[in-house]
C-alpha cells in the first residue's frame, strides 16, 4: 500500500512541473527594420581662386629721364621714346613711402613756398617754388621733407607739401579748358590752387589745353596738366571720351 501511494506522489509531481517553451519561430515573409545609419558630413570642396595677372614690375626712372611730371601720368624718356606712363608703376627716389613719392606745394595763401639748403629754419633760403607744381620727394621729413623741384633739390616745409602716391588711373578722365562750350580762341582760364575763387591762381591755360580730370566736387574740377596740378570751375571744362 505504501508504495502505491508513492508512485502516486511522484506521478503528481512530474504533472505539475512547467516545461519550459520553445522558443517562437520567425513568420515566412518577416522583415527585419533595419538600422539607422547617421551618414558622416563630407568637408566642404573648397573653391580653387582663379589666377590673377601678376602686377606690372615698377619701373625705377632717373629725374634726368622725366619729361613731365603728373599724379596720374607721368612722360618720360625709355631706351630712347618719350612714353607716358602710370605714376603708380613708377620708382623716382628709394627709400620713400609709396603714397609720398610726389609732392605738390600747397600755399593757397602765399602762392609759393621758400627751399632751404637743410631741414631747418637756421639753414639759408635759396629758391622759391610755387604752388600747384608737382616735385618728387627724395626724403621725408617731420618738419622738413627734400624734394627736387624741377631740377632743384632742397629743403620745404613739409606742412606746404600735399603728398600722392599716384592716382587711380581707371577714376581719372581726360578734359580740355573751354569757354562757353568752345575750345578754340585766346580765352584763358584760371588753375587755382584751392577749390574757391579766392585761392591763388597756380597757372592761366589757353583754352583748348588738354587735361587730366581728377576728381569733381561742388562745382569744380581738380585736374592737372604740365607738371601742375589744380582748380578750375566745371563750366570751364569739357571732358572728353577716354582714349
Amino acid at each position: 500500500m505504501k508504495k502505491l501511494l508513492s508512485l502516486l506522489c511522484a506521478a503528481a509531481l512530474l504533472c505539475c512541473t512547467a516545461v519550459p517553451a520553445a522558443p517562437a519561430e520567425e513568420l515566412p515573409g518577416k522583415i527585419r527594420a533595419a538600422k539607422k545609419t547617421t551618414a558622416t558630413p563630407q568637408p566642404a570642396k573648397k573653391k580653387t581662386p582663379k589666377p590673377t595677372a601678376a602686377p606690372a614690375p615698377a619701373i625705377t626712372v632717373s629725374m634726368e629721364d622725366v619729361v613731365q611730371l603728373g599724379t596720374a601720368y607721368c612722360r618720360v624718356r625709355r631706351e630712347g621714346k618719350i612714353e607716358t606712363l602710370p605714376t603708380v608703376s613708377l620708382i623716382f627716389a628709394q627709400n620713400v613711402p609709396e603714397d609720398h613719392k610726389l609732392a605738390i606745394v600747397n600755399a593757397p595763401r602765399l602762392g609759393r613756398a621758400t627751399m632751404r639748403e637743410g631741414p631747418s629754419v637756421k639753414t639759408a633760403m635759396f629758391y622759391t617754388c610755387y604752388a600747384g607744381v608737382i616735385a618728387v620727394v627724395l626724403k621725408v621729413g617731420k618738419s622738413y621733407t627734400r624734394i627736387n623741384y624741377q631740377g632743384v633739390e632742397g629743403y620745404v616745409k613739409t606742412s606746404s607739401l600735399l603728398f600722392y602716391g599716384g592716382e587711380n588711373v581707371k577714376k581719372t578722365a581726360p578734359g580740355v579748358l573751354s569757354y562757353n562750350g568752345k575750345t578754340t580762341g585766346r580765352t584763358t582760364i584760371n588753375l587755382r590752387n584751392q577749390p574757391d575763387r579766392k585761392s591763388i591762381v597756380v597757372a592761366s591755360w589757353p583754352t583748348g589745353t588738354e587735361v587730366t580730370i581728377l576728381n569733381h566736387k561742388n562745382g569744380w574740377y581738380e585736374v592737372e596738366a604740365r607738371g601742375i596740378r589744380g582748380y578750375v570751375m566745371e563750366e570751364y571744362v569739357t571732358k572728353q571720351a577716354s582714349k
